[in-house]
């Protein structure tokens, strides 16, 4: 089933999705985002495109967001900090769109340790 042609000069969509990410115990926590022994985080992530839909009528699979996102602070040696964190998890993110077909304009996520007062968190931005 073919989408018909948008009248409109430009057509944005915009997918937000956020959730809690929880850092394996054995991740070595040395060097990473907030105090040591810091585990949970939560996220805010927010991917404008144009609107391409694939042949079931979706433009992105939040489920495989998320997964990227919980896939980049799983499984490694070291957590990181918060900045090297959120340029790791946006970068893949942007790869995984770029070799799904998926043309984005912008991603821009929120990292934040989770529990106590949080003052200070990181964004990032990311267009192309």
């Amino acid at each position: 089933m073919g989408r018909k042609q948008s009248r409109f000069a430009s057509t944005v969509l915009t997918i937000n999705r956020h959730g809690l990410i929880n850092v394996d115990e054995e991740v070595n926590d040395s060097n990473q985002c907030k105090a040591p022994g810091h585990r949970d985080y939560v996220y805010e992530l927010r991917v404008r495109c144009k609107p391409k839909l694939d042949k079931q009528g979706f433009l992105i699979d939040h489920n495989k967001l998320n997964e990227l996102l919980q896939k980049q602070m799983a499984g490694r040696s070291s957590i990181g900090s918060c900045e090297e964190c959120v340029i790791r998890i946006a970068e893949s993110i942007a790869d995984s769109m770029e070799s799904d077909g998926i043309e984005w304009l912008d991603l821009h996520l929120i990292l934040k340790p989770q529990g106590q007062v949080t003052v200070a968190f990181m964004e990032i931005t990311l267009t192309r």
